[in-house]
């Protein structure tokens, strides 16, 4: 009987482990891909000035659920684009302490995007709204373990 715990105990660490190299992989390319974030980028992000439609949308209002503010593009404008320490909350973003209404917000937009992942990943590598969704998506996976 002990035996058989001790070989259950070690099949959960070594799953955990897997799911924590695989979380941790996906979490660090994503900081990577915000430090090539600038201010240039950003601007370029801030200068649009048609309404954000489809899968831009999509991910920007993602971004807003993360960081607690209304969706929206009203919200994207000016409380998204017009925040001057927006770099320092995406980068700082303590993903332990994303609260669980959160996180369920997310979940349940990111379920009714079957073609998140192909959508984000055929955008210019260098864009800023591809790093923003590959962020989105670091989240949604680290939750989503």
């Amino acid at each position: 009987m002990i035996d058989d715990k001790k070989d259950e105990i070690e099949a959960q660490s070594m799953e955990a482990r897997n799911i924590y190299n695989s979380v941790k992989k996906v979490v660090d390319e994503s900081k990577k891909a915000l430090k090539t974030l600038d201010r240039n980028k950003i601007s370029e992000l801030k200068s649009t000035k048609a309404a954000a439609t489809g899968h831009t949308l999509f991910v920007y209002d993602c971004v807003n659920i993360i960081l607690g503010i209304p969706t929206g593009w009203e919200n994207i404008q000016k409380k998204l684009f017009g925040d001057t320490n927006l770099l320092k909350k995406l980068t700082g973003l303590d993903l332990a302490k994303l609260s669980q209404t959160r996180y369920n917000k997310l979940k349940k937009k990111m379920k009714k995007e079957s073609s998140y992942e192909q959508k984000v990943d055929a955008w210019v590598k260098e864009s800023a709204k591809y790093v923003l969704g590959k962020w989105v998506q670091a989240v949604y996976v680290c939750y989503d373990q």
